[in-house]
């Protein structure tokens, strides 16, 4: 009987070693796929940003260069905020222009006669959300650049050759 304890004990040393390995196996699956869970979220986060960068910018591109700009371009600064205006003639030979320009984290548009509507920030039609927009005519090169950022500094910039636009005001 006495080697008989000896295989018991044996035994028992053995299924505490599986019972181990096991465990440790499923800690490491567990945290295998916790790691990958964070890397996928990280993954498709950057995803988005980068989409909605894309749209922002894919927006503000085919505006300039629809013809909403055929009249002219200009970019001015309007209680700290770079607006692009795109001016067009209407077919009754009115001045329309169309406001782009980042209000409260939002890209923001805003088509009015000048005639009939002062300009204000507030007016606009929320389109895009965004942190930063900035545009700047560069008449030497013949572009127009379109800049967003977000809050955590990333950004795209878009160049536009006016040729390809229509005129630029002086």
């Amino acid at each position: 009987m006495a080697s008989h304890g000896g295989r018991d004990a044996h035994h028992t040393i053995s299924m505490l070693f599986t019972f181990t390995l096991v465990a440790l196996f499923a800690i490491m699956m567990l945290l295998m796929v916790v790691i990958s869970a964070q890397g996928y979220k990280k993954t498709i986060e950057s995803g988005e940003h980068t989409a909605g960068f894309r749209t922002a910018l894919g927006y503000v591109g085919g505006k300039v260069l629809s013809g909403a700009a055929r009249d002219g371009i200009r970019v001015e600064h309007v209680d700290g905020v770079d607006v692009l205006f795109l001016q067009m003639i209407t077919e009754y030979d009115e001045l329309f222009e169309t406001a782009i320009y980042c209000y409260d984290g939002m890209l923001m548009e805003l088509g009015y006669l000048p005639e009939d509507l002062d300009f204000h920030l507030e007016y606009g039609n929320e389109m895009i959300e965004m942190d930063a927009f900035t545009a700047a005519l560069d008449r030497e090169a013949g572009l127009l650049i379109i800049t967003e950022r977000s809050a955590n500094g990333k950004g795209q910039s878009l160049r536009i050759a006016l040729g390809a636009a229509g005129e630029v005001d002086p």
